[in-house]
């Protein structure tokens, strides 16, 4: 039984999203398609089918979440933005972290990585609802005023 913990799961999955390249020279370089397409016997690299297979599994999970905010979106999208930008906040602290490229040379444990991460989560989940927020009071204000705009404009 081997036990993973929780920075270094978090630390491998970083490390894996950062790693994608969705611009790579097998999806994007038309000289490569076309050369694929016209041989005879159809010939991948484990390096091709490992970027098609990832940008593929990207794109099914995407599809259905896209589909959901469509049909059900003003009662997700709350819960949604506080996912996504809590999300954002850890993957900050641990690529940076990782990466060091704050302070080169600085190793930090995975306990303070844990309590920066929950930290930057909370605040960024804090900071995009209240900019939601205000971007939907200032989307009805400005409505609003378009509407009684055109309501006195029609009957001075």
């Amino acid at each position: 039984y081997n036990s993973i913990s929780t920075c270094k799961n978090i630390e491998n999955a970083i490390s894996y999203i950062t790693s994608l390249d969705f611009d790579s020279k097998t999806l994007s370089n038309p000289a490569n398609r076309t050369s694929i397409l016209n041989s005879t016997s159809i010939s991948f690299s484990k390096e091709s089918i490992s970027a098609i297979f990832d940008v593929y599994m990207i794109q099914l999970i995407v599809t259905p979440v896209s589909l959901a905010m469509t049909f059900y979106g003003s009662r997700l999208v709350i819960p949604v933005i506080v996912c996504a930008a809590s999300g954002f906040g850890v993957f900050l602290v641990f690529h940076f972290a990782a990466n060091q490229t704050l302070i080169p040379g600085l190793v930090i444990d995975c306990q303070p990585k844990l309590i920066a991460s929950a930290i930057f989560a909370v605040l960024a989940a804090v900071t995009a609802v209240s900019f939601l927020r205000f971007g939907l009071f200032c989307l009805g204000t400005i409505a609003s005023g378009a509407g009684f705009y055109m309501l006195f404009d029609a009957f001075p």
